[in-house]
Parts: C-alpha cells; sequence; structure tokens
C-alpha cells in the first residue's frame, strides 16, 4: 500500500492521559512528535521515557517512541508552522 500522507510533525499540546498516550502512539508509527506540557516535571519525565500516569502498556510504546527520537516534550510550543497538525489535549479545570 502507497503512503500518502504529507504530514510529517505533529504537535501535542497537553501530555496527560489523552495527550501523552496519543503522542507516544504517533512517534511510534513514523511521526515526528513535539509533546508540549506546561508543567516542567512532566516534561523531565516523559523526555526520560518514564511514565507520570498510570496508562497500561504505556511504558512500553512511551520508551520505544522517545528511544527512536520521534518523541519530545518541551514546556513551551514551537512556532505555528513548524509542524503540519497542531493536536490540543487539554483537560477542563
Amino acid at each position: 500500500m502507497e503512503d500518502n500522507c504529507s504530514v510529517h510533525k505533529i504537535c501535542v499540546l497537553g501530555l496527560g492521559y489523552i495527550g501523552l498516550p496519543t503522542a507516544a502512539l504517533l512517534a511510534t508509527n513514523g511521526f515526528a512528535v513535539v509533546g508540549v506540557d506546561v508543567n516542567p516535571a512532566v516534561v523531565d519525565v516523559v523526555n526520560r521515557a518514564a511514565v507520570p500516569i498510570a496508562e497500561p502498556g504505556l511504558a512500553t510504546v512511551l520508551k520505544a517512541a522517545v528511544h527512536s527520537g520521534n518523541l519530545v516534550a518541551r514546556s513551551e510550543a514551537e512556532p505555528a508552522d513548524a509542524s503540519e497538525v497542531k493536536l490540543v489535549a487539554l483537560g477542563a479545570q
């Protein structure tokens, strides 16, 4: 099957229960993903390929995503034109 997807870089805003598993799965499927979270502790934990939330199976996927270089966490978003897709996964408070 031919891959016709033109999306290569994705920015995920929010690395909680929705954003982190989504970012990790996208990264393990070959996308370059920048995950953004305002909590520096979450950014640090994710960049060390550790899991800051309880989610079955996430540890394995996250380790693969970070070690492949396809997932990087940051505390600030990139400029709007730095990624083809922005995914917002922020909780309501």
